[in-house]
């Protein structure tokens, strides 16, 4: 088996390639390949008393973006204290790893960016403790005065960022608190890449799939997305594929009346959190993926994942 990646600013075509490299594969893959080759598992043969597994459990279920280094000297967003980007350096990818980055504090707490905005409510932080965490804009937005982002705003250069802004994964409910991004809520047979920035997309029919042996996951990251991640807390500098960990997610379930469905899109629940297994990641130069110095501001990053088995 083997991962490859390919990044576009803007849609997936050949001019709009901004990067290109495999990805490592590590040992949690190794794993989930033996858990579809053995026999799904009885309740009894479990820690705990849960229903056997489902084959819709199998797959890649969510995608993690992160700074290089967890995230250590972010520049979390303040309205009365704008600071500059910073440019971190990664930790190189090993096989036994089980986080993008290494897990460190505020936003890298987990190895990746969190999305503790639009769950401020749930996280029983104070404003600057999730300030700190981080890192999606909310659904309900953030307003930015007009210095912000590094702009002097005297009127020669236009803040694209100024005024009321919101995320687009939150508005459609495709993150949980966790930062997990999960596939978009349009059926696998309909999806489109319009439905990319609405949590990812899985390419390729069965016909095609076992013509190519390569399955492809498309996430579109918008411009005010990338940019608030890029400029408040470190560039994207890692990403990572998870496949869900159905055991310690069902060790969360009160009684096994409780589990006969594993529910993901249930964000605003987070004591339900699934419990994901890292499948493959990869790490970028310092300073992550940066769009073209020369883009507009409706521009946006299209990842572009294929495993090939």
């Amino acid at each position: 088996m083997e991962g490859h990646i390919e990044i576009f600013q803007g849609s997936p075509c050949k001019e709009n390639l901004i990067f290109s490299e495999k990805n490592l594969i590590v040992d949690g893959a190794g794993m989930h390949v033996v858990d579809i080759l053995t026999n799904l598992h009885s309740p009894s043969a479990l820690t705990h008393k849960i229903q056997a597994s489902s084959i819709k459990d199998f797959g890649i279920k969510a995608i993690t973006l992160g700074s290089a280094q967890g995230a250590t000297g972010y520049n979390r967003y303040s309205v009365s204290a704008d600071s500059g980007p910073s440019a971190l350096t990664p930790i190189p990818p090993q096989p036994t790893d089980t986080t993008i980055q290494p897990a460190t504090t505020g936003p890298g707490k987990e190895g990746h960016f969190l999305n503790y905005y639009n769950f401020s409510s749930a996280t029983g932080l104070t404003l600057e403790e999730v300030r700190k965490h981080g890192c999606y804009l909310p659904s309900a937005g953030i307003y930015f005065d007009g210095s912000t982002f590094g702009y002097t705003h005297d009127g020669s250069v236009s803040n694209d960022m100024s005024g009321a802004v919101s995320g687009h994964l939150n508005t459609q409910g495709a993150i949980n608190s966790d930062g997990y991004i999960l596939e978009s809520t349009v059926a696998r047979s309909a999806q489109t890449l319009a439905d990319a920035s609405g949590g990812f997309i899985v390419s390729g029919n069965r016909l095609e799939v076992s013509g190519t042996r390569m399955v492809k996951y498309v996430l579109t990251i918008t411009y005010e997305d990338w940019k608030f991640l890029d400029y408040y807390y470190g560039g994207i500098g890692a990403i990572g594929l998870w496949t869900l960990d159905r055991e310690a997610t069902l060790a969360k379930y009160n009684n096994e009346s409780e589990t006969a469905e594993i529910d993901l899109y249930k964000v605003a629940d987070t004591t339900r959190n699934p419990v994901f297994k890292l499948f493959a990641k990869k790490v970028f130069l310092p300073g992550g993926l940066k769009l073209n110095e020369a883009t507009v501001y409706d521009d946006y990053i299209t990842i572009t994942w294929g495993l090939k088995f």
